[in-house]
C-alpha cells in the first residue's frame, strides 16, 4: 500500500482516554476495500508525548506480533498532526458489550463459553511473553490492560485480545501517583506502585473469568479508592452467584486472584492447565460457542443495544455498530511508509491439539516460506468449521484441509498429487 492509497472513516466504534477507534474502509487498486478498525489520537492530546509513546508502543509491538487470538497492526502514521494506528478489524463486539446484553436479559454467559473465551485470551498471553528478541531471549513482554473491553469476539468464533498500548516489558514500573489499565483488573500491588509483572496478566484473566462466569466485576470501581475498598471486602465465591460452577473452578479462580503475587499461578499457561483440569475443555465446546455467538449477535435485543455487524467485505449503509449511517463522518486519510508484502496466512485445523498443530504448520510453513521465497505464517484454527469459515471471509490465505490445501489468493496455487506437495505462484 503506498503513499496513494487512502482510509475512509465511516463512523466511531468507540473512544477511550487517548483518543477514538473507527470503522473504517482500505481502499486499494482494481475497486478493492477492506475493512479495518483506526485508532486516532484525541485532538486534544496531540501534543501529550505519554499518548504519542504509548501509540507508537502499540503499532511497534504489533507488526512483530503474529498469533490467531492478537488483533493484528497493519499500518502507523501521521496525518495533520494526529498519530494514527491501522489494525485488523474484527467484526464483532467486546466481551464487555456480550457480558452488558447477558444481564440486560437476565441471563449468565454459559459456562463453557466464558472457559473457551478466556483459554483463547491465555493462549495469545502466553504467546506475548514468550516474544524473544533478536539473540533469542525472552523479550519478557506484559500486556497490562487484559479486560472484557479488550476481548473481542468476532461473529466467525474467532476470539482476539486487543490493545497493547501499555504493554511494557516486566520490571516497568508506573510513574508516581499513575495507575495504568482497567482498574477492577488490576492486581492489589498495582495500587502500591509495584512494578509490572506478568503475574498481572494471570490476575486480569482470571478476574475477567470471573466477570464472565458471575455477570458482576470481582472487585467492582470507577476509582481508585473504590477499587480498594472492594479489595479490602473480598470478591464473593463463584458460587454464591452460580451454584453450577464446579468447586474445583471456583478454587482455581480465587486462586488466580490471590493478594500475593507468589500464590497464584506463576504463569498464564499454568492458570490455562488448572482450568483445563478443573473443567476439562470439550470437542463441541468450539463449535457451541460459536453457535453461541451468532445467535447473540442475532437476537434483536442485541442488535438494538448494539447495532448489527458489517458486511465483511465492505461497508453497508445503516449495518454498523451504532445502526445507523453517518458517513458526514467520512475523511480520507493518506496512508505512509513504503509498499511492504504481507505475510500470507495458512490456516490449520487443531485436529491433533493445538499444541501439535501449531509445531507441524510451524515446520510446514517454513517450508513454504523457502518454496515460494514468501513469508507464511501458520494460524491455528478451533475446528474445521471455523477454518472453512476463514477461508470464506479471506481471514487465511491458505488452509490445511486433507488432502489438499485450498488457497484464496489470486496468485498461489498449491495443491496435493500422489502425497507430494507442489507449489506454484504465477
Amino acid at each position: 500500500m503506498g503513499a496513494e492509497g487512502r482510509y475512509r472513516l465511516i463512523r466511531c466504534l468507540g473512544g477511550g482516554g487517548m483518543g477514538e477507534v473507527h470503522l473504517a474502509v482500505a481502499r486499494g487498486a482494481a475497486g478493492f476495500e477492506k475493512l479495518v478498525a483506526i485508532k486516532l489520537i484525541d485532538t486534544r492530546h496531540g501534543a501529550d508525548a505519554a499518548i504519542n509513546r504509548s501509540l507508537v508502543r502499540e503499532a511497534f509491538l504489533g507488526v512483530h506480533l503474529d498469533h490467531e487470538s492478537l488483533v493484528s497492526v497493519l499500518d502507523f502514521g501521521e496525518e495533520d498532526g494526529r498519530n494514527f494506528l491501522v489494525m485488523e478489524y474484527v467484526r464483532g463486539f467486546t466481551l464487555s458489550h456480550v457480558l452488558t446484553f447477558m444481564d440486560s436479559i437476565g441471563q449468565n454467559l454459559p459456562l463453557h463459553a466464558a472457559l473457551h473465551i478466556v483459554r483463547s485470551t491465555l493462549d495469545a498471553l502466553d504467546y506475548l511473553h514468550g516474544v524473544t528478541g533478536t539473540e533469542g531471549k525472552p523479550l519478557g513482554l506484559v500486556h497490562g490492560d487484559v479486560s472484557a473491553s479488550n476481548v473481542l469476539l468476532a461473529g466467525d468464533g474467532r476470539v482476539k485480545l486487543s490493545d497493547l498500548g501499555i504493554a511494557s516489558v516486566a520490571g516497568d514500573v508506573i510513574e508516581p501517583g499513575r495507575v495504568a489499565g482497567k482498574l477492577p483488573y488490576l492486581p492489589p500491588e498495582a495500587f502500591a506502585g509495584a512494578a509490572r509483572t506478568a503475574s498481572w496478566d494471570v490476575y486480569a484473566a482470571a478476574a475477567m473469568l470471573y466477570e464472565a462466569i458471575a455477570g458482576v466485576p470481582a472487585f467492582p470501581g470507577t476509582s481508585v479508592e473504590a477499587v480498594r475498598k472492594a479489595l479490602r471486602r473480598g470478591a464473593p465465591s463463584l458460587a454464591a452467584h452460580r451454584p453450577d460452577v464446579p468447586a474445583a473452578l471456583a478454587a482455581t479462580v480465587e486462586r488466580a486472584l490471590s493478594f500475593h503475587p507468589e500464590r497464584r499461578p506463576r504463569t498464564v499457561a499454568e492458570l490455562r492447565a488448572a482450568l483445563d483440569a478443573a473443567a476439562p475443555p470439550r470437542l463441541e465446546d468450539a463449535a457451541g460457542y460459536r453457535a453461541l455467538i451468532a445467535t447473540i449477535y442475532g437476537d434483536p435485543r442485541f442488535v438494538q443495544q448494539h447495532g448489527q455487524l458489517p458486511t465483511s467485505d465492505g461497508y453497508t449503509p445503516g449495518t454498523g455498530p451504532a445502526g445507523n449511517d453517518s458517513t458526514d463522518l467520512a475523511v480520507a486519510v493518506p496512508t505512509v511508509g513504503r509498499v511492504r508484502t504481507r505475510a500470507l496466512r495458512f490456516g490449520v485445523s487443531p485436529a491433533m491439539g493445538a499444541a501439535k498443530a501449531r509445531e507441524a504448520g510451524e515446520r510446514f510453513t517454513a517450508y513454504l516460506t523457502r518454496a515460494l521465497e514468501r513469508e507464511v505464517r501458520p494460524v491455528v484454527l478451533a475446528d474445521y468449521a471455523m477454518l472453512i469459515a476463514c477461508v470464506v471471509d479471506g481471514e487465511v490465505d491458505l488452509a490445511w484441509m486433507p488432502p489438499t490445501v485450498t488457497t484464496r489468493s489470486p496468485r498461489l496455487r498449491v495443491f496435493s498429487i500422489s502425497r507430494r506437495w507442489r507449489c506454484c505462484v504465477r
